[in-house]
């Protein structure tokens, strides 16, 4: 095992907040987004803040700044942050007005580069800003040109400040107008409202008339706590339970590296979180789940009557399963932690399992493009025929052609005939399906003439997915091919592809065709002059009679 690395996280990567109520992992990128959070006390607003703290506080490219009136919300962080501030607004306003004057540097950088953003790539930190609570500081604490102050500075860092890497995170119990104005919510990219007293209260968080259209965090059972209503990039406000983390989930501070074996345990500082569950990196989520299972039965620590041993076991096959189920989570931690040369990646099944082999590792390369892009959407992903048509193809986006529960899903189809090549390509379509999947989550029409020609809408979402486009005279910008930097960030997935295609389907235009009845028409007269085009075969089967003439309609001589 590789030396743990200080921090294993970027602010760049997403962030996991928990599970929707379809039992999927939601992520979201703040690196320029802001987000509002709102509701009653005790509605799980503090734990959502713990989540974002905690991957600010694992990034190396990311700057901890936490307010907190009550010191004690985001105080488990405090050691872990750049900067703290409790109770004071003179200290907030100096540090705004300081983040400010960091924020005019960085743009005037900017447009001396030629640049318009700060990206990963700039090697400047991202300056996350959270804070908690909000009319704590606007509202309550000192005199109101204090407070005014206050709120210009925050105002004006969630206007300007996302270009400049100056994110701001912003939580309040007290979600109403007079705390937050439309225009200043309307400034936030994501919005999360927790269990609020009334539909208004509701709307201040995400935005007016959502409650008539069902999205009432007033309807929220004040016993679920963690529970929230997410308005995203999906445009449509989405129900989920965040994830939960402990006084004792919290780290202490320093270097961040994974959890030492329990004294006792039997599994030594060399064993990673693929080699306790008995599985390899390649392995499917579906795979995970089924090893954890049958671990976890054998060494629950009701099954080994309080045996401290089997309890420790079984505490660090928990930790590795948290880990290795969750996309993002496992993205991190391969990148800290890559295989070992020459480990076998996945093991193939039975000839009888290649297909649904295959089928799971092309869902789990979908499900790694999602953790980088989350606003690609879930998807249906099936292997079918490509030559069953006039061209053949390698792939096809097919949007709402399923019903997963209430969501209507969209179909990727991949040409069982395309498993025959390596797997780069495939990876490849499976990118090339992606970006339409990407333009249609934005509402973008990336083709036209009926979908053969490929627009330049196209070619931006395919090289935002770090897919090389080129051009082509009767189709557009259709030619995609994976260059050696994404080819590196799926080198799991495209390992598990290489050993999983071992089968492919045949070309439909191989097999034997029928003879084709004849299509051409030929031209043929009537006694009195009459003129028809008819099929040969149609002339040649029986008379065709004229109802002018009654007379024979008979081909016309070709000389």
């Amino acid at each position: 095992m590789t030396t743990p690395r200080a921090f294993p996280c970027s602010v760049f990567d997403p962030i996991h907040l928990g599970i929707d109520e379809n039992g999927e992992h939601v992520h979201v990128n703040l690196a320029e987004r802001n987000m509002l959070l709102g509701g009653e006390p005790g509605g799980g607003k503090s734990n959502a803040l713990n989540l974002i703290a905690a991957h600010g506080a694992l990034s190396g490219d990311c700057k901890l700044v936490l307010v907190d009136g009550k010191q004690v919300e985001l105080g488990a962080w405090r050691h872990c942050a750049d900067m703290f501030i409790g109770p004071s607004i003179k200290d907030a306003i100096g540090a705004f007005t300081e983040f400010q004057q960091i924020m005019n540097a960085r743009y005037d950088r900017l447009l001396a580069d030629g640049r318009r953003k700060i990206t990963r790539e700039s090697g400047e930190p991202v300056y996350l800003v959270m804070i908690d609570e909000y009319a704590y500081f606007s509202a309550t604490i000192g005199d109101k040109k204090q407070q005014a102050e206050f709120a210009a500075l925050c105002r004006d860092l969630v206007a300007r400040g996302r270009a400049a890497g100056v994110i701001v995170i912003l939580a309040t119990q007290r979600p109403s107008h007079q705390v937050i104005d439309p225009s200043m919510r309307d400034l936030f990219g994501y919005r999360w409202a927790f269990r609020c007293t009334t539909d208004s209260s509701s709307d201040v968080v995400l935005g007016n008339g959502w409650a008539n259209e069902g999205y009432s965090a007033a309807d929220i059972d004040p016993l679920a706590r963690g529970v929230g209503w997410l308005l995203s990039e999906t445009g449509v406000p989405r129900r989920i339970k965040a994830a939960y983390l402990t006084d004792n989930d919290h780290r202490p501070p320093g270097g961040v590296r994974r959890s030492a074996p329990q004294e006792g345990s039997g599994m030594t500082a060399t064993d990673d979180y693929y080699a306790l569950l008995g599985i390899g990196p390649a392995a499917t989520l579906a795979e995970i789940k089924k090893a954890y299972r049958k671990l976890a039965r054998r060494h629950h620590p009701d099954m080994n009557h309080g045996d401290p041993e089997a309890a420790a076991r079984f505490k660090l096959i928990t930790e590795a399963y948290e880990v290795l189920s969750d996309p993002a989570q496992r993205r991190n931690y391969d990148r800290a932690y890559p295989p070992k040369a020459g480990s076998q990646l996945a093991r193939p099944g039975t000839d009888s399992e290649a297909v649904s082999r295959v089928l799971r590792v092309l869902e789990d390369t979908w499900q790694a493009i999602r953790a980088i892009h989350p606003q690609i959407p879930a998807v249906v992903i099936i292997i079918a025929s490509g030559t069953d048509g006039k061209q053949a193809r390698w792939g096809h986006h097919a949007p709402k052609r399923w019903h997963v529960g209430l969501d209507e899903r969209t179909e990727i189809m991949i040409s069982g005939e395309g498993l025959r090549r390596d797997a780069l390509s495939v990876l490849g379509t499976l990118l090339h399906e992606a970006a339409h999947a990407l333009a249609a989550a934005r509402g973008i029409q990336d083709t036209s003439r009926q979908g053969r020609y490929y627009n330049k809408k196209f070619k931006t979402c395919a090289e935002e997915l770090g897919v090389t486009v080129e051009h082509d005279q009767k189709i557009g910008w259709s030619i995609t091919t994976v260059p050696g930097d994404t080819a590196a960030a799926y080198e799991r997935q495209l390992a598990a592809l290489a050993i999983a295609m071992t089968l492919w389907r045949i070309d439909e235009h191989n097999g034997p065709t029928a003879t084709r009845r004849s299509t051409n028409l030929t031209a043929a007269a009537c006694p009195c002059g009459r003129s028809i085009r008819a099929a040969a075969s149609t002339l040649a089967e029986a008379p065709v009679i004229c109802g002018a003439c009654d007379g024979t309609f008979t081909p016309k001589d070709s000389s």
